[in-house]
Parts: structure tokens; C-alpha cells; sequence
């Protein structure tokens, strides 16, 4: 089963018009699945949003990165499963 997770990122009115991807990551930091490039819209003056799908019961983080650079991570949050309403 899959739960779906709702993530905003507010980046600033700086950071507008980029293609963004995230990553999720387990409690040990290794990444868990495919990058999220899928879904993202962009809300307005920096501010962007991704509705994905995550296995049920993940714990761990998502990173958020410019699809141009995914070393330079530019947000980041944590997952824990009783957060998510599936």
C-alpha cells in the first residue's frame, strides 16, 4: 500500500521558475526509492508543492533539490507515518 504525502517548500521570491526534485531518505540517511520529479507545481513567489506517494508506514526525511543541482539541498523535512492520513 501506498500513503500520500502533501509537501510544501518555500524557497523565497528569489528562487522562482526552477524544476525541483526530492528524495526520500530512511532513518539512516540512504535514499529509499526513485527521486520525486513528478507533480510539482509552483505555487508563486518561491513557493512550490509536490503531492507523491509513499510507501505506508515510512519513517524517515525528504530532501528537496533543484533537479540542476541535487548535491545543494534546499530543504528538507521529516516523515513519520502517524503524521500522514492515508
Amino acid at each position: 500500500m501506498m500513503a500520500t504525502l502533501a509537501f510544501c517548500v518555500s524557497l523565497g521570491p528569489y528562487d522562482t521558475g526552477l524544476t525541483l526534485a526530492a528524495q526520500l531518505l530512511d532513518t539512516n540517511g540512504d535514499a529509499s526509492g526513485s527521486a520525486i520529479t513528478t507533480g510539482w507545481i509552483e505555487i508563486g513567489d518561491g513557493h512550490y508543492g509536490v503531492v507523491a506517494e509513499i510507501p505506508d508506514g515510512f519513517r524517515g526525511f525528504i530532501t528537496v533539490y533543484d533537479a540542476s543541482n541535487p548535491t545543494f539541498i534546499l530543504e528538507a523535512g521529516a516523515i513519520n507515518p502517524e503524521e500522514i492520513v492515508t
